[in-house]
């Protein structure tokens, strides 16, 4: 892949991780704000969604992570995580 390829593959995957983080917060704001006493059901699918909705922004940390790492090839995973 080109070196320009490279940035615009880390562009897209950085803006992909910001949707999903956004995405992960609002579910733990829903999920947190649900009233004292809900019913099992309205708990066990807010904690549902959240955990997809984080999972998926893990997955695509790590997918900007690795394109960091291949448009930045001498830079280390240490550096990358600091």
């Amino acid at each position: 892949m080109s070196e320009p390829n490279r940035f615009t593959a880390l562009l897209a995957a950085v803006r992909e991780l910001e949707r999903l983080e956004r995405a992960s917060i609002e579910a733990a704001r829903r999920r947190s704000a649900l009233a004292p006493g809900s019913s099992r059901a309205s708990v066990t699918t807010a904690n549902a969604k959240w955990r997809v909705k984080s999972e998926a922004r893990d997955l695509a940390f790590v997918r900007a992570m690795d394109e960091a790492l291949a448009a930045f090839p001498t830079l280390s995973e240490d550096e990358a995580t600091r």
